[in-house]
């Protein structure tokens, strides 16, 4: 049946950059892969800032999503602001379905969750 209650919520808007955004990985628990959202340009200064990016995220993961989201297997997207590496969550998919694993495939995603 319909929901008996609906929710809207309203964020206030900022420009984001899309080299900073990002799609993250969580397989049976654990962050197992980052990936830019972007996949139809190449953003070279991001191998630069990758240990920055992967620490940031992973941060975010653990202080902010482990506690809270109850699923072992999810996708999260999100954004970083890169003058003070601040995560912001854009949003929260299921795992494999209809989310893309964009730079990946679903079976790299999966074997990256047993390394």
């Amino acid at each position: 049946g319909r929901p008996t209650r609906v929710v809207l919520a309203v964020k206030k808007w900022f420009e984001m950059r899309t080299s900073m955004e990002f799609r993250c990985f969580v397989y049976k628990g654990k962050l197992v892969a980052v990936t830019q959202r972007d996949c139809s340009n190449c953003y070279e200064f991001l191998a630069d800032c990758r240990r920055q990016i992967t620490s940031s995220l992973t941060e975010f993961f653990r202080t902010s999503l482990v506690n809270s989201v109850p699923l072992k297997s999810f996708v999260f997207d999100a954004y970083i602001r890169q003058r003070d590496w601040r995560v912001f969550l854009v949003d929260i998919n299921p795992f494999g379905g209809l989310t893309q694993p964009l730079l990946f495939s679903w079976p790299e995603v999966m074997g990256a969750g047993r390394e």
